[in-house]
């Protein structure tokens, strides 16, 4: 993004000039390296999150007497799409906001329904800020590492899911030392016919 950009999207956002200013910074530094590709997408990710608003309605409903913690059930209750619900998901969970804990326990790390508008913000660009400031204190050749991009099929979902549950279940139970690593898995749509609203 060109430093206006930036400027024009932190007055919006309510951020203060020094903020700003770090961003157009970071924005500026020579040479596209794995971090400052990681920190860049990052900072996409964040204005998407702020720009739509079903991104905290989530996040409230997690708190929700008789909330049902499945893309379906929530899209029926957003109107939104289940795609729409996905991506918005796979933003909150990578940036910390939003916890899986358990598939029927989400855990929202934001306190959005206790905060103000200006406040839940503030919360969301103090995540977005401590994870550049960790991705910026690793070198970058020790950021990067093994990725793979795998297309599968509609059909397919319900058994990658079913070992990605195998997965998680099992990483549980390591006993990490000091060497720690994240692995993140997302399931993206690529084909944007698909992109149906969920029947009601």
């Amino acid at each position: 993004m060109t430093p206006r950009m930036i400027t024009t999207l932190g007055l919006r956002l309510g951020l203060r000039p020094e903020e700003v200013e770090a961003f157009v910074a970071r924005e500026g530094q020579a040479g596209e390296t794995a971090i400052s590709r990681e920190i860049r997408f990052l900072t996409m990710e964040t204005v998407a999150l702020l720009s739509d608003g079903s991104h905290r309605a989530i996040l409230e409903m997690t708190s929700m007497e008789g909330f049902v913690p499945d893309t379906r059930w929530i899209a029926r209750a957003l109107d939104l799409t289940i795609d729409e619900v996905n991506m918005a998901l796979s933003r909150l969970t990578r940036l910390g906001l939003l916890e899986m804990v358990a598939p029927d326990r989400w855990i929202d790390r934001s306190e959005a329904s206790a905060s103000s508008d200006a406040g839940f913000a503030q919360r969301v660009i103090r995540r977005l800020s401590e994870q550049a400031r960790r991705l910026s204190s690793v070198k970058d050749d020790e950021a990067t590492s093994p990725a793979a991009t795998i297309e599968i099929g509609a059909e397919q979902l319900p058994a990658v899911i079913g070992l990605i549950e195998r997965l998680q279940g099992e990483t549980a139970d390591l006993q990490p030392d000091e060497d720690k690593y994240q692995l993140e898995i997302y399931l993206t749509p690529i084909n944007p016919k698909h992109q149906t609203k969920e029947p009601t």
